[in-house]
């Protein structure tokens, strides 16, 4: 195998521009004469640069070429993707965005079934349990279509997936905090099913992988195994983050509420 790695993918560049440019276009030019840079506005901003600036990181940088011949590597830029890069991209969003959209017909009916937690939960962690697939997962490795397409489903489930937490539109809300705090606890428990079999196998499963260089005596089983703990630990740890950060959201809601209901009670 050779030990040359080329980070010049045309389709990748064109895409990372056409996001930048999307938004900038619909943030800026066409957006409604009553909106100003207020401090939400800012917030958004700042989200949409650091989401963007680690999705370049995840797909332009050494970590993409990378990630087709360390499993491990891989796995760190799907975490990349699917657990930072999306949330980010989500919490850029104003809320009149999705919310124009869904004055268009059919958009409204069509988006509250797509986007209800029982389906987003479902689409999300199946899609990625497929993309583990040694059929599918060797597939994406071997063709760089396919890897592509690989990750424009993954970002695209993940959208579904974290919509529920972080949605930007008031049209199609986010669950309640108790709803959240419930959904964020099942996520981790549902990708044990990709995690448990790809840690703990007495083989590797990945056939793309069997022709790599071994890196510092690292077999591929065991690159295999560090890729699921990168996985398994690195999501767990940002779904605990997110659902901590809900339950005092939700702490806070309600010493408000006691505190009016006992304001007005005097």
């Amino acid at each position: 195998m050779s030990t040359q790695w080329h980070y010049w993918h045309p389709e990748i560049y064109i895409g990372l521009v056409l996001l930048a440019w999307s938004y900038w276009a619909i943030l800026y030019p066409l957006r409604p004469t009553e909106i100003r840079l207020t401090k939400p506005l800012r917030k958004n901003i700042i989200c949409f640069f650091v989401g963007f600036f680690i999705l370049v990181i995840a797909e332009i940088s050494p970590i993409h070429d990378l990630s087709e011949h360390f499993f491990s590597i891989h796995m760190l830029q799907h975490v990349l993707l699917c657990f930072i890069v999306v949330p980010l991209l989500l919490l850029s969003i104003p809320p009149w965005i999705p919310d124009r959209l869904g004055h268009i017909n059919l958009f409204l009916p069509l988006g509250r079934v797509l986007f209800h937690p029982v389906v987003t939960f479902f689409c999300f962690n199946v899609i990625f349990a497929v993309w583990h697939f040694s059929f599918f997962y060797d597939a994406a490795i071997q063709s760089s279509f396919i890897h592509g397409f690989e990750h424009l489903s993954m970002l695209a489930a993940s959208v579904l997936g974290w919509w529920p937490i972080l949605s930007p539109s008031r049209l199609l809300p986010r669950l309640s905090l108790p709803g959240q705090m419930f959904y964020l606890f099942l996520m981790p428990i549902a990708q044990i099913a990709v995690f448990a079999p790809v840690t703990f196998a007495t083989n590797p499963f990945y056939s793309s992988y069997a022709d790599t260089a071994l890196f510092l005596g690292i077999t591929h089983l065991h690159d295999q195994q560090i890729g699921g703990v990168i996985m398994k630990v690195s999501t767990t740890a940002i779904f605990l983050f997110v659902l901590i950060s809900v339950f005092f959201r939700w702490y806070n809601q309600d010493q408000s509420a006691q505190k009016d209901s006992t304001t007005s009670l005097e």
